[in-house]
Order: structure tokens, then sequence, then C-alpha cells
């Protein structure tokens, strides 16, 4: 079997690290195949598995806060920045973990891997490393539940204004507006 690259990507304390652990233990036990582990997330302080390739070998956001005077987010975007330094050794300790599957883990902030330059470059590394390459992005509760109660608004508000579409259109983008807020209020 060819190796796969599985790369998890999600928010803050959606259980990335928790479904990466027990993919991987799953993998292992039910399909009788190698797992290996990486950790691309510099913030982290404990893992539930024993990663093969650990970016906080190199960097660590503890560290970044020290040295560069900053505070945790910015120290997770300086650290994610800082990844750039050391993609060819990325690229090589990688490319020699010989596994059938190799499940990476990502930051905390799904931002900063998606949005940030090192996590485009990171997938592009792996695709260049000539493996197949898959991106699962677990839901957390709040997603999901905030996404239930738009489909629920959304249908009775359908029902309510005879599915008027402008009123329709107009009720939605309100209820979206405010969850925004929401969420973005905590």
């Amino acid at each position: 079997m060819t190796k796969q690259f599985i790369i998890v990507l999600g928010s803050a304390g959606c259980g990335k690290t928790t479904l990466v652990a027990n993919f991987g233990k799953w993998i292992e036990e039910t399909q009788d195949l190698n797992v290996s582990y990486v950790n691309f997330d510099p913030g982290v302080e404990e893992l539930p598995y024993e990663p093969d390739f650990d970016i906080r070998n190199y960097i660590k956001v503890s560290d970044v806060m020290r040295k560069y005077h900053l505070g945790p987010n910015g120290a997770l975007i300086k650290s994610s920045d800082l990844m750039l330094n050391y993609m060819d050794e990325i690229h090589k300790k990688l490319d020699k973990i010989s596994a059938d599957f190799i499940l990476i883990d990502t930051p905390g902030q799904m931002e900063l891997f998606v949005f940030r330059e090192s996590g485009p470059k990171t997938i592009s590394l792996l695709k260049n490393i000539g493996f197949p390459v898959a991106v699962i992005k677990p839901k957390d509760a709040y997603q999901e539940l905030v996404e239930d109660l738009l489909a629920i608004v959304t249908s009775f508000a359908g029902k309510l204004y005879g599915m008027r579409s402008h009123k329709k259109k107009r009720l939605v983008q309100g209820f979206k507006k405010l969850l925004e807020e929401v969420e973005k209020n905590g």
C-alpha cells in the first residue's frame, strides 16, 4: 500500500488531537496497517500519541513568546511563519517516515494553517513527496448547533412567510449576522 497523508484541520477545541490519536489507533488495531503521527502544533503541551515528527523540536510557542515578547496569539502566528524556515527539514523527515497512513495534527487555530503561508506550503510539500493527501475537518458541537439552528429557523421562516424569497433571504441574512456576532463575542 502507498502511504497516505491525512491532515486534520479544525477550530480550537473541536477534538483534532483526540481524533488523530483515536483514528490512528483504530487503523492500527482494526485495519492492521501502520500509522505514523505528525504534530504541527507548536503550542500543544501534551499529546495522546507519540509523534514521529514534532514541530516542537524546532519551534515552541512558549519560546517564541519569550524571544519576541509576544502574547499567545501573536506567538502562534509568529510560530506559523517561522515554520517556513524549516521546510527543507520537514520535507526530509516526512519523506523518511514509512507507514501506511501519516496522520497530521494541526494547530488549534485553523486560520493559522489555512490562511498563513506555512499551511499551503506544507500541503504543497506533502504533495511533492508524491503521496495522496486528504484533509479531515471535524465539526465541534457548537458549530453543529449553529448550523442546526440556522436550518430550523430557515425552515420555519419559509413556512411563516409563505416562501417569499425576498423575506426569507432577509431573515436568513439577519440570522447569519446575529450568529456571527454571537460567535465573535463568545
